[in-house]
């Protein structure tokens, strides 16, 4: 089953950070888990721009640039990286994976914190 299609009850019992974005970027869906790690509320995510907004860090070719690819290819896909992510409480190391159905407009950031 696609975590898209999960409720957001489903999500929040997710044992990962999940973000929901759209094929622009921004925030449509922000589980439990990620409100732990990043120190951001869920209210203050949905609705903005992920990577000129919530984490500017990854305005970098290996991530975004990645995201925009996969969009843009049109393809459903899924690709796996590893990134240092500048939280409010400080760096951490995670591997995110990127799953994007572009055709559906519906994608996500799967953040597992590796350290």
């Amino acid at each position: 089953d696609s975590l898209s299609s999960f409720t957001e009850d489903e999500l929040d019992q997710l044992p990962v950070g999940y973000i929901g974005l759209d094929n622009a970027g921004n925030v449509v869906s922000y589980n439990a888990k990620e409100q732990q790690l990043s120190g951001l509320n869920q209210e203050s995510v949905i609705g903005r721009h992920f990577f000129r907004d919530i984490a500017p860090c990854t305005m970098v070719k290996e991530f975004e640039g990645t995201f925009r690819s996969m969009v843009e290819s049109r393809r459903a896909a899924s690709e796996s990286l590893d990134f240092v992510f500048s939280f409010v409480s400080g760096d951490r190391f995670v591997s995110v994976t990127i799953e994007v159905n572009p055709d559906e407009n519906q994608n996500c950031l799967i953040v597992r914190v590796t350290n």
